[in-house]
């Protein structure tokens, strides 16, 4: 089996103990299918970590204002869990990501993250974009943000995204 076979069973599997059946119009299958390679199991540097781009999606845009970059939304998501931020569903789920890993930093839950790299003409510089994960990686960030230390994590990468097929897709 192939790498890019692995991600979308990894990716799969995760969203049906969620309770959801990605089909052939899902977003996140379909930018796996633009990357050429995959790169398993891959650790990040803490710079690299630090500028992961986090995904722009309605659930993040009050955390966005001073940017997408993972160590700008952890700053802002740790000030507001504090208080009233996004609704209560993301909030509660960030808290408890952040709780498992405060508990025990190898613990949370279906830790691995498939991040892809910069797709020309992407806003946000930074080292890779987050593609499925967007939670859990940003409670990482709060958790390195208070502790200093990165937490445990996996990533699959995707490299050589094609760019022609890339935009066809998202259109």
């Amino acid at each position: 089996m192939d790498n890019k076979q692995i991600v979308k069973d990894f990716y799969i599997s995760r969203e049906r103990r969620k309770g959801v059946t990605p089909n052939s119009n899902d977003e996140n299958l379909r930018v796996i299918d633009c990357c050429a390679i995959w790169n398993l199991a891959q650790e990040l540097s803490e710079n690299d970590f630090t500028n992961l781009v986090t995904v722009d999606c309605n659930e993040s845009k009050a955390l966005i204002k001073q940017g997408r970059l993972l160590k700008n939304i952890a700053d802002a998501a740790n000030q507001q869990l504090l208080g009233q931020w996004e609704s209560g569903r993301n909030k509660n789920y960030i808290e408890k990501l952040l709780n498992q890993l405060e508990e025990d930093i190898s613990s949370m839950e279906q830790g691995t993250i498939i991040l892809r790299e910069k797709v020309n003409g992407e806003p946000d510089a930074g080292s890779y974009y987050v593609q499925d994960g967007n939670h859990r990686i940003i409670a990482a960030g709060i958790y390195w943000l208070r502790n200093g230390t990165m937490p445990k994590l996996t990533f699959h990468v995707g490299r050589s995204v094609d760019q022609k097929l890339f935009f066809e897709k998202s259109q």
